[in-house]
């Protein structure tokens, strides 16, 4: 998202607004929290007509007004010039926004916006929703590791080529089009990764393949999705296959005649043992170890085993993109076939680069230098659930390298005939990672050397404020402490992505055929990195849900323990002080019971009842809860 331009000077800080004003927000972190979410994220998921710079007024409903980078955005028009706080006529913050949309008070409007991005805020029991009024009816709560709501996936961010293929795959086979928009970023990773490195300052550099992990039920058209994205990399493989068959077949046939020629040359040597002939023997020798013959190019693979795949990453020289829309690949690493012994090598140091040697019995050594693995898989959310069973994973750092998507499943909704994807749209795309694919790479010794790609001084600031504002979420109490093994490799995750979005516009723009790589000379812009930071922004919200599925956030383990007490005594109602004194154990204060107890309410188990006001001193009593009838029913036991 583009910032406001110098010329509107400075905008309010707009954690101060609950609604268009300068009246301070209760002290609760509500406001600040909502005021923080991307505006473009925002208009999104209201529908609201926007580019990356200028949105409809939802106001007086004329373009023009402009996005700010955090919080709203300002109407130039004179029908809004009464709005706003004082002295910033105009302008209209996140929360204003969803309140006008959606018909809301601005404080409901701001937890809707919390709830659509996940953000968490500190807010005391006491101002939790009332919804134990009379007359009140219960609906049935939602799981605890229910992910809707999560944030949609910024199709805005995406280039124009490549966006307009996302949008159209999603309508085509009515799928979210999160879906779509993960399998191709991996695709595209995938075109460019080992030829290409991207350096955001010196000392600080990242190669560009990524892992991408997308979770949905089945019935939600996954392997479509996936064969339509991938197709360009097949494609050109079986292109290079084609053009390599003769030259492997002419390499074969001379490497037998080598060899047949060394073994005459032994038997000549063995039988005279005249030094000539030994000495003819030997350079023989020598001259067979020296024959290679060419490799078939492969570019994808589906179902391998880790000891398979690093021997292929050896042969396709360290770069290699397993893409499959099955979630085989945690049970294979996990030690389905090595007596349940996992082997995370190959995709621990895929990852960053780092030199992989695999020394196994019965076979030959394998080292690859500085391999490229590209990932991109789709599961069910079960899986996710059971990656928590091996801590392998989550103590080796595996399940940090993944970026996260949980999109929300369009069964039920969707439409029996839709357009397909026209054929213009297809083959933009097909050429877009075509001109990718073509880029030989530099060969230095027969290896391939990446080319640097460096980010702009304006885009390297960006990235440091990006990493400055993240820093302290990530210590102990801070936001994202329970994932700051994921979120500290958010910023590295977010260059590589800016990288790609940078290689695969340079593509477009060179009319494809006519693209060498030199385009990547010119370095990467600020506004491309904002808009890596926008669809970091939506990894992270779903990567909380990816890891509150495993069971790793302590809020949530904490929500699901109170839960527990709850239904072992099928209580109907309770006090904050009676949960206390019944899980002191866990729980060392009462005010740790506010976040549990708060997520209990925001998922429909309890609501809180409503105190009458007090006539005389003494303590205050305990807040009251009342426990929703459906918590008891067996349907809803699972998973919370």
């Amino acid at each position: 998202m583009a910032t406001v331009v110098d010329a509107l000077g400075a905008l309010p800080d707009t954690s101060d607004f609950g609604s268009a004003g300068p009246a301070k927000a209760a002290q609760n972190g509500v406001f600040e929290e909502a005021n923080r979410v991307n505006t473009g994220l925002i208009l999104e998921r209201c529908g609201v007509e926007h580019d990356d710079k200028f949105a409809r007024c939802p106001g007086c409903n004329e373009p023009g007004a402009l996005l700010c980078a955090q919080g709203g955005l300002k109407c130039l028009h004179a029908r809004c010039a009464g709005a706003g706080p004082d002295g910033f006529p105009g302008f209209r913050s996140n929360v204003d926004l969803v309140a006008e949309h959606e018909g809301l008070s601005p404080r409901q409007a701001a937890e809707r916006i919390c709830e659509w991005f996940g953000r968490k805020y500190t807010r005391p029991v006491s101002v939790l929703a009332r919804g134990a009024s009379p007359g009140f009816e219960w609906a049935r709560p939602f799981p605890l590791d229910d992910h809707r709501g999560g944030a949609p996936f910024p199709v805005q961010a995406l280039g124009a080529i490549f966006r307009e293929w996302v949008e159209a795959e999603a309508v085509a086979t009515q799928t979210p089009p999160d879906l779509a928009a993960v399998v191709a970023l991996a695709t595209l990773s995938a075109c460019v990764a080992k030829k290409f490195e991207v350096e955001i300052r010196p000392g600080w550099r990242e190669p560009l393949n990524t892992y991408w992990l997308v979770a949905l039920e089945p019935g939600n058209r996954k392997s479509s999705v996936f064969r339509d994205a991938v197709r360009p990399l097949h494609d050109f493989e079986q292109g290079l296959a084609e053009e390599l068959r003769a030259p492997v077949q002419a390499a074969l046939v001379g490497r037998e005649i080598k060899q047949r020629e060394l073994k005459k040359a032994i038997d000549v040597a063995a039988r005279t043992g005249a030094p000539t002939d030994r000495q003819q023997a030997a350079e023989l020798a020598i001259e067979f170890e020296r024959e290679r013959v060419p490799v078939i190019p492969r570019l994808v693979v589906d179902d391998v085993t880790p000891e398979r795949l690093a021997a292929m990453l050896a042969e396709q020289g360290g770069r290699l993109a397993l893409l499959s829309a099955e979630g085989g690949l945690f049970e294979v690493v996990g030690g389905r076939y090595s007596d349940g012994v996992p082997n995370l090598d190959v995709l621990l140091k895929s990852h960053p680069g780092d030199d992989l040697r695999v020394d196994r019995v019965g076979r030959g050594p394998v080292h690859v230098r500085h391999p490229a693995l590209t990932l991109g898989v789709a599961v069910q959310p079960d899986v996710i659930r059971e990656l928590a069973r091996k801590p392998v994973f989550r103590g080796s750092g595996l399940l940090a390298r993944f970026f996260y998507s949980l999109p929300e499943s369009t069964v039920g909704r969707r439409d029996a005939c839709p357009p397909s994807v026209t054929e213009v749209v297809t083959e933009r795309y097909h050429q877009l990672c075509t001109a990718l694919l073509r880029i030989d790479g530099t060969q230095v010794d027969g290896e391939l050397v990446p080319v640097v790609v460096t980010f702009s001084s304006a885009a390297c600031r960006r990235m440091e404020r990006f990493s400055r504002e993240l820093e302290p979420r990530l210590g102990p109490g801070g936001e994202l402490a329970p994932i700051c093994d994921w979120a500290n490799k958010l910023a590295g995750g977010i260059a590589r992505i800016a990288a790609v979005l940078h290689l695969a516009e340079a593509a477009g723009h060179s009319g494809y055929s006519g693209y060498s790589g030199r385009e990547n000379e010119s370095q990467i812009e600020e506004d491309t990195v904002e808009r890596a930071i926008v669809i970091g922004a939506y990894l992270l919200t779903h990567a909380q849900a990816a890891f509150a599925l495993m069971g790793t956030d302590p809020e949530l383990e904490n929500a699901r323990q109170l839960l527990s007490w709850i239904r072992s005594f099928k209580l109907s109602r309770f006090t904050k002080r009676d949960a206390w004194q019944a899980t002191r154990g866990r729980f060392k204060k009462a005010v740790e019971l506010d976040p549990p107890l708060l997520l209990l309410v925001q998922h429909g188990y309890l609501a809180e009842e409503v105190q009458a006001d007090r006539q005389r001193q003494g303590r205050k009593p305990s807040p009251g809860f009342k426990v929703n009838p459906y918590t008891h029913n067996s349907q809803n036991t699972h998973n919370g």
